[in-house]
């Protein structure tokens, strides 16, 4: 049997990532609600913005999928 991760420069990651569309737009929420004007997290966000950027590109997968 194969091993289910595989390594990825110094990150081992899975094989064959779990995508559940079902959990898309709750992925998706969830990060509007981290870049928020009510976010705890704004202290992160502010004047920082290749973190701002990151978190954009990481809702672009599942946004997408959610339709």
């Amino acid at each position: 049997m194969r091993d289910a991760w595989v390594r990825d420069g110094s990150v081992r990651r899975p094989r064959h990532p779990v995508r559940s569309p079902d959990l898309s737009p709750l992925v998706v929420r969830a990060l509007d609600r981290v870049l928020g004007e009510a976010s705890e997290l704004r202290e992160l966000r502010e004047d920082n913005e290749e973190w701002t950027a990151g978190i954009t590109r990481l809702r672009e997968v599942p946004a997408a999928s959610a339709g």
